[in-house]
């Protein structure tokens, strides 16, 4: 059996043709490499390199071994660095990212169901939109994150898997004016200032309905009057005024039970996003950052009343 740092010798005086070379490379002396080699060849009973004054030529032998020790050293390496990230685990070493509206539904419960598990693992995460969010990952700044699917982007750094579908809807306070209409479309919708997250597929889709410039500029006023990542103020604001909102529907789900808030279902409208946890293609999960994953689907599958992915 060869050791590891004799198969390393091997794949440096093939991969240098030169016994300085390879000599400098592994650190050692050139007569302790060539000691080296002799007794590996000796072991092996086969000769791995002719070598003269002039150059050092492979055998088959020699071709062999270099190919399999480059593998063996590269998984010795992949274990090493996943060792490390177990060891940083160990210590804490969590960190993620998550867009307002994934948080809303799922970052309390998730982060608490964790910690019920993990008591001395405090998970870092960041709040923010898709695009940021993506940088960090990239960067190395988080290990995955919780975000609205993003058809416009096919990125081969990253791997993404669904993990919740959500209706989007639109919301108002109970005695709103909308409320009171047999049948709203989107010509009575943005007459009034709309509070969301955020609105590009929507916005989208509303605008090639308009037919008049009068609509293009009440629409443009309107929709929205303000972008809110901040669920209380948005639930706030629309109790206490003519706000309307555009959120998931199970996030009014306790105020529309009590009656205070309602759905306003809008006349050919229907908009369903996709939530995905995107990791990097190229990054091994610790396994405390499983368990984070784990945490925030067992949320999904005991508290969140879901639509089907």
């Amino acid at each position: 059996m060869l050791s590891i740092s004799e198969l390393r010798y091997v794949m440096l005086l093939h991969e240098h043709r030169n016994f300085h070379k390879a000599a400098a490379a592994a650190g050692i002396t050139q007569p302790a490499l060539s000691a080296s080699l002799a007794r590996i060849e000796k072991r092996l009973k086969v000769p791995l390199f002719y070598r003269d004054r002039q150059s050092v030529t492979s055998t088959v032998f020699g071709d062999l071994v270099a190919r399999r020790a480059s593998l063996l050293l590269n998984e010795i390496a992949n274990l090493t660095e996943h060792i490390a990230q177990l060891r940083e685990t160990r210590a804490g070493e969590v960190r993620f990212g998550i867009e307002p509206a994934a948080a809303d539904l799922f970052l309390t419960r998730a982060v608490a169901h964790f910690t019920a598990r993990h008591p001395n693992i405090y998970p870092g995460f960041e709040l923010d939109y898709w695009e940021p969010l993506r940088s960090r990952l990239l960067d190395g700044e988080i290990t995955f994150f919780v975000g609205i699917k993003n058809p416009a982007f096919a990125d081969p750094g990253t791997i993404s898997e669904a993990f919740y579908n959500q209706d989007i809807v639109f919301f108002s306070r109970t005695e709103h004016p909308l409320q009171d209409l047999d049948i709203v479309t989107y010509r009575d919708l943005i007459r009034w200032p709309l509070l969301t997250y955020r609105t590009v597929l929507a916005k989208r889709k509303i605008r090639a309905m308009l037919e008049s410039s009068d609509e293009t500029k009440r629409f443009e006023h309107n929709f929205p009057v303000a972008v809110v990542s901040h669920l209380p103020m948005i639930r706030q604001l629309v109790l206490s005024s003519d706000y309307i909102a555009m959120a998931p529907r199970t996030l009014f789900h306790t105020d529309e039970t009590a009656g205070a808030i309602r759905p306003i279902d809008v006349d050919g409208f229907e908009l369903r996003l996709t939530l995905e946890i995107i990791r990097r293609t190229d990054h091994i999960p610790s396994p405390a950052e499983s368990e984070m994953i784990a945490s925030f689907e067992y949320v999904r599958d005991n508290h969140i009343k879901e639509v089907p992915v």
